[in-house]
């Protein structure tokens, strides 16, 4: 009886909670006061987006990006061509946000996945950008090549919940980030999301801005990328986060890479614009149907003309825009800061079966489960004690009778 008690106590402790399936929140729609959804239009925000269209010619795709999620007319923005997995997973997305139809550059893409994974053997940042292409173009992540593609991105995170640009490289804020957007808008969530964002929560710095990867300074590119992850997963950004990133804000309305950089990109600019718009990508989903925002008139903002006041600093190297991935990180150190850890209830029991089933049990799984049982023994052996048997008596038997000799 004892044995049946414990096995179902053990069912109870081990059963998989169902995982809390989030969704980003894409801007589809302006209402007609001007308000994009329920976002406001800061005065940051406003020359940030009218650097973005004055530059769209740098990045187009991302600037197609980052006025679609502002709720910003596109027109006059061509996208750009490549054959790669990761330039038309990247096309795709901007095909969607400017209302176009990415199903046949969709089925292309879907040819590329060969093995559960697409393109390169080594990067994951294929995969990721692979997962959010196919998500915005309509297809079904229930279903294959999706389904392999979400599982082979699963399978590769590291053990410190972060992820890498390979397989093998370090963890960094970046690639993390875009792995917990693309999980998220794919219907993944609990254990490998929580995870992922407590590593984002503890690589933050003191500025409340994010490094590349600890410890370094923080920069622009990698607070827009964990702001867009943990607004995708529901966690939300602080004030703090929001004022780090405008610090980087230039003159010219554009971004710095860090605050002591002397240009504004167009890229790091998109990064921002999205990260204020609060708008995770993709940015847009096609659903057969293209539905544009209407776009306000105020948003459209005229050229800016006045002049703009830097500083220079001769001895400062600008590290180069990238264009499909996220900027590579600054070796200088940084002042570490708190690390913030989320309860390990909801790291453990928040994975659902399909996880468990992709990636298998982590060690803190077996920790837990080695402490339930143990809890499970100790709770039996008390409860024994509490009905303690029959002290034993022996039993006398009577003596046979002797023969006669």
């Amino acid at each position: 009886m004892q044995y049946f008690i414990s096995f179902l106590i053990f069912l109870f402790l081990v059963q998989p909670v169902q995982a809390e399936v989030f969704s980003n929140t894409n801007i589809d729609q302006t209402d007609v006061t001007g308000s994009v959804g329920a976002l406001t239009i800061t005065p940051g925000l406003s020359v940030a987006i009218a650097y973005v269209q004055q530059h769209a010619d740098e990045n187009p795709d991302w600037a197609t990006m980052a006025l679609r999620g502002a709720g910003t007319s596109t027109a006059g923005i061509t996208v750009s061509s490549g054959s790669q997995p990761i330039d038309l997973a990247r096309i795709i997305l901007a095909t969607v946000a400017i209302g176009g139809d990415p199903s046949a550059l969709a089925d292309q893409l879907e040819v590329a996945i060969s093995g559960g994974h697409l393109g390169s053997n080594t990067y994951i940042n294929d995969d990721i950008f692979g997962v959010l292409a196919l998500v915005a173009a309509g297809r079904d992540p229930a279903k294959e090549p999706l389904q392999s593609l979400t599982s082979y991105i699963i399978g590769r995170q590291r053990l410190d919940g972060g992820w890498g640009l390979a397989a093998t490289s370090l963890s960094d804020v970046d690639d993390t980030a875009s792995a917990i957007e693309a999980l998220g808008a794919a219907g993944q969530g609990g254990r490998v999301i929580n995870q992922g964002v407590a590593y984002l929560q503890a690589q933050r710095n003191s500025d409340g801005a994010w490094p590349f990867r600890q410890p370094s300074s923080s920069n622009s590119a990698s607070t827009s990328w964990a702001m867009q992850a943990l607004i995708a997963a529901g966690v939300g950004v602080d004030g703090a986060a929001t004022g780090a990133l405008l610090s980087f804000q230039n003159g010219d309305g554009g971004w710095l890479w860090q605050t002591t950089s002397t240009a504004s990109t167009e890229l790091l600019t998109s990064y921002a614009v999205m990260a204020l718009s609060k708008t995770p990508l993709p940015v847009a989903v096609f659903h057969g149907v293209v539905i544009l925002p209407v776009p306000d008139p105020a948003l459209v903002l005229p050229p800016i003309t006045q002049p703009v006041v830097e500083t220079p600093i001769t001895s400062e190297v600008v590290p180069p825009a990238p264009t499909t991935q996220v900027a590579s990180p600054d070796p200088s150190p940084a002042v570490s800061t708190k690390k913030i850890r989320p309860k390990l209830s909801k790291i453990v029991l928040g994975a659902s079966t399909r996880q468990l089933a992709v990636t298998g049990p982590s060690i803190v799984d077996w920790i837990i489960l080695s402490q339930g049982l143990a809890l499970i023994s100790f709770g039996l052996f008390k409860l024994r004690r509490c009905f303690p048997r029959a002290p034993y008596q022996a039993v006398s038997r009577p003596s046979r009778p002797s023969r006669a000799k």
